[in-house]
C-alpha cells in the first residue's frame, strides 16, 4: 500500500507521540487501515512502535483507558495488525492481559469488544496467546459475552468464532464451555 511508501505509517506515529496526551487525537485506527491489504504496513507497524504506543494508551493502566473512543480506536488498529512477529510483540508488551481487563471493563463500550475479537481471531491462531487468554480469564468473560450479549450479531459471531479455536483443540475448554450452558 502506498502509504508505507511515503511514510505514512512512520508519520502517523510520530504525530501520535506529539500529540499522545489528548485522547481526541488518538488515531491509532489509522493503523487498521494501512494494514488491511499490506502486509508491508504490519511489519513497519511493528518496526515504528505503533504497538507499544498503543498498548501505553489503551492497554490496563494506560493513559487513555478508561475512554471509550481511544479504546475503539486502538483496537481497530490491532484488528488487522496480523503477523506472527507482531503478535510476539503483542504478547511480549503484556497485550494478552491488556486484552482480558479490556474485555471486562469496558463491555458496553462502543464497538470495543467487535474490535478486540476481530484482534483475537489472529491472535488466538498462536497456542501461546490462547494460554496466556486462559490464564488471565478471557475464555470465561468470551463465554459469558457470547451467552449475554446474544442481541449483539457482532459480538456473537465473533465471540463464537473466537471461542472456536479454543474448544476444536482443547477437550477440557469444550467440556467447561458445555457444562457452564
Amino acid at each position: 500500500m502506498r502509504v508505507g511508501e511515503l511514510g505514512g505509517v512512520e508519520m502517523t506515529v510520530d504525530f501520535w507521540r506529539r500529540h499522545f496526551d489528548n485522547p481526541r487525537d488518538n488515531i491509532a485506527n489509522y493503523f487498521g487501515c494501512y494494514q488491511d491489504y499490506s502486509v508491508e504496513n504490519r511489519v513497519r507497524m511493528k518496526n515504528a512502535g505503533a504497538i507499544q504506543l498503543i498498548l501505553e494508551a489503551c492497554g490496563e493502566g494506560g493513559k487513555h483507558y478508561w475512554d471509550a473512543g481511544a479504546q475503539f480506536s486502538c483496537w481497530c488498529a490491532f484488528s488487522s495488525f496480523h503477523t506472527p512477529e507482531n503478535h510476539a510483540e503483542f504478547r511480549r508488551l503484556g497485550g494478552i492481559r491488556h486484552t482480558a481487563a479490556v474485555f471486562r471493563d469496558h463491555a458496553k463500550g462502543y464497538r470495543v469488544r467487535e474490535e478486540i475479537l476481530q484482534a483475537m481471531k489472529g491472535v488466538c491462531a498462536w497456542r501461546a496467546n490462547r494460554d496466556g487468554l486462559l490464564k488471565e480469564g478471557f475464555f470465561e468473560l468470551l463465554a459469558d459475552a457470547v451467552k449475554t450479549e446474544k442481541h449483539d450479531p457482532q459480538v456473537t459471531s465473533l465471540g463464537l468464532e473466537v471461542l472456536r479455536m479454543f474448544v476444536d483443540v482443547d477437550a477440557e475448554q469444550r467440556r467447561k464451555y458445555v457444562a457452564a450452558g
